[in-house]
């Protein structure tokens, strides 16, 4: 059974634009973002991508994984922290 990541849309596609090497352009994750809005295993992406990263801040995440930029996967990192405390 093939997992996940067989089925992802960037399979076989340039890393480049999931992960560049200017990553603060404003155009940076573009591209990548089109590509991840037609992927049927974002969530799946968004999750090990969560997983691997936890509680690290943006400048220590990198690339486009589940549709989210470094700072946007922390932001919803921080938000689910902050909505967990009582």
């Amino acid at each position: 059974m093939a997992g996940w990541r067989d089925r992802a849309v960037c399979v076989g596609g340039e890393p480049e634009i999931f992960f560049p090497s200017e990553p603060s352009h404003p155009n940076a994750y573009a591209v990548a973002r089109a590509v991840c809005a037609q992927c049927p295993v974002r969530a799946e992406c968004f999750n090990a991508a969560a997983s691997a990263e936890g509680g690290r801040a943006a400048d220590y995440r990198y690339g486009m994984w589940g549709g989210l930029t470094p700072e946007e996967r922390a932001s919803r990192h921080r938000a689910a922290r902050k909505a967990e405390t009582p």
